[in-house]
């Protein structure tokens, strides 16, 4: 277990390079993908309200809590609490949402909705809205039908009238063989060797 905790504490290439050259990582602290040390550790209190509070969003959590994105994707994903609770925010931050589209379309026969605000409500909608019907689709199903013609690399493309010309065509000249060969046949004296 220790072998995997070091592994995964090891630092990574960039950061070696970065090193050498005397130049510092982007970032203030490094971005370690395992357990949280003990001194970035986090109450579950502080976490949970986090959550709450940026709307499940991982990124506007670590702001918040001042810590690692890393960190708190760890601690959210390794805690079925956390976890769930961070769904709920995101389905309450989306009820919210949805709440205020059906006011402004109720209201927009009085004052008439801001040109602006319907992209921003529509792109919500339809990216995290999915689950609940929000989604624009294409028709799968075409107006017309498709013809593929499937072609192997080099060769000259026929249509599939020329292939069945070509194949009827064979077939003719097969039947015409045959007639010729029972003509033969039929020519042969009778009992003969």
């Amino acid at each position: 277990m220790d072998a995997m905790v070091e592994k995964l504490r090891r630092r990574t290439k960039f950061e070696m390079e970065q090193e050498k050259r005397g130049v510092g990582l982007p970032t203030a602290r490094k971005t370690v993908c395992g357990p949280p040390k003990k001194e970035d550790r986090i109450s579950e209190k502080k976490l949970a309200q986090a959550i709450m509070e940026s709307y499940g969003i991982y990124s506007e959590i670590a702001r918040r809590l001042k810590c690692s994105m890393s960190n708190i994707t760890y601690r959210i994903k390794s805690n079925p609490e956390m976890k769930a609770l961070c769904d709920f925010a995101r389905e309450h931050h989306l009820d919210k949402v949805e709440a205020n589209f059906f006011k402004d379309v109720l209201e927009s026969s009085e004052r008439g909705i801001d040109k602006d605000d319907w992209p921003r409500i529509k792109f919500y909608l339809k990216t995290q809205g999915k689950k609940r019907g929000y989604v624009e689709e294409t028709p799968l199903i075409p107006s017309r039908p498709i013809q593929i013609n499937v072609v192997p690399a080099g060769v000259n493309p026929i249509s599939v009238g020329e292939i069945e010309d070509a194949v009827f065509t064979e077939e003719k000249e097969e039947l015409n063989i045959l007639k010729k060969f029972d003509k033969v046949v039929e020519a042969l004296p009778p009992g003969g060797d």
